[in-house]
């Protein structure tokens, strides 16, 4: 029982400090994200580019912006400013 309470009390530090964004990360799409270093402040720049082909428009990576909070449970979010149209 003392194990699991200690577990407990100690898992939203560890989870904050684990929760490493900077890199580059691919999903089950192909598209990738690259996030450079998260600052002081918590924010950061990247690229998206995405991986869904289109005939009639060039595809190209795309800047994106976002923030990550990490006090008790690590989140973070991002938003994208997309260099073509037409994505679906």
């Amino acid at each position: 029982l003392l194990l699991l309470l200690g577990l407990a009390l100690l898992a939203p530090g560890l989870s904050a400090d684990q929760c490493v964004l900077t890199g580059r990360w691919i999903n089950d799409l192909g598209s990738d994200v690259t996030i450079g270093a998260v600052n002081s402040n918590g924010e950061f720049a990247g690229t998206f580019h995405t991986a869904v082909m289109t005939p009639t428009k060039d595809i190209k990576a795309s800047p994106l912006v976002g923030i990550q909070h990490t006090k008790t449970q690590p989140t973070f979010g991002f938003t994208v400013n997309w260099n073509f149209t037409g994505s679906s």
